[in-house]
Formats: C-alpha cells, sequence, structure tokens
C-alpha cells in the first residue's frame, strides 16, 4: 500500500478542524480551491479511512457558532485571537483583584471583631 503523502494527511487535518468549527463542504472545497465533487470525494476518502459514515461526516457540527464568530471578526478587522488572549488575560486579572478585594475585606472584619 502506498503511503500517504504528507499534505494529504495535512489537508485530511486540516479538513476535519474546520468541519469541525462547522464549516459545509462547499466553503472547506473554496478554502483549497477545490470543485465540491472533490471536496466531497475527499470526505469518502476521509470516512473510508476511519470507518465512519459519509452521512456522519456530512452532518454539520453544533459548534458552527465559532465560524459565525471568525466570520463577524474578519468583517470589522478583529483578530479573534488576540482578542481571546486578552479576555484570558483580563479574566487572571480580574481573579487576582478579587481575591485583593477578599483579603482586604477579611482584614477589615479581622479588625472590627478585634475592637469589639
Amino acid at each position: 500500500m502506498a503511503k500517504e503523502s504528507e499534505r494529504a494527511h495535512v489537508m485530511e487535518e486540516n479538513f476535519m478542524a474546520l468541519h469541525k468549527k462547522g464549516y459545509s463542504i462547499k466553503e472547506i472545497a473554496a478554502k483549497y480551491n477545490l470543485s465540491f465533487a472533490t471536496g466531497y470525494n475527499h470526505l469518502q476518502k476521509i470516512a473510508d479511512k476511519y470507518g465512519v459514515s459519509r452521512d456522519s461526516l456530512l452532518r454539520s457540527p453544533r459548534c458552527g457558532w465559532r465560524r459565525k464568530l471568525e466570520q463577524e471578526a474578519r468583517k470589522v478587522g478583529v483578530d479573534i485571537n488576540l482578542m481571546e488572549q486578552g479576555f484570558s488575560d483580563l479574566s487572571s486579572h480580574l481573579i487576582t483583584l478579587m481575591g485583593k478585594i477578599n483579603e482586604v475585606l477579611r482584614e477589615e472584619e479581622n479588625n472590627e471583631t478585634d475592637n469589639i
């Protein structure tokens, strides 16, 4: 049996990653400058390779929200990865700030009980 080319393997992984994000076969084929029929044939090969039905791969996953978010971000010129990193950083800072607020509140509570 011939060894699978690296390009085909990478394309297969990318195909499945895009599919899991909610991209349609037509959209994935367009990304690779392929016809719908060629994209559909690649899907059949992937289904055969993993022993799943083509129909199960044709069903859109429920995580299409991510794709919609990416489309909207492109419309307004926002880098979604930078935005996610910013939210992650902000979340970390908020957790730190909340911890400090709790410390101050505990200290004030302890001071009030000591003064009684």
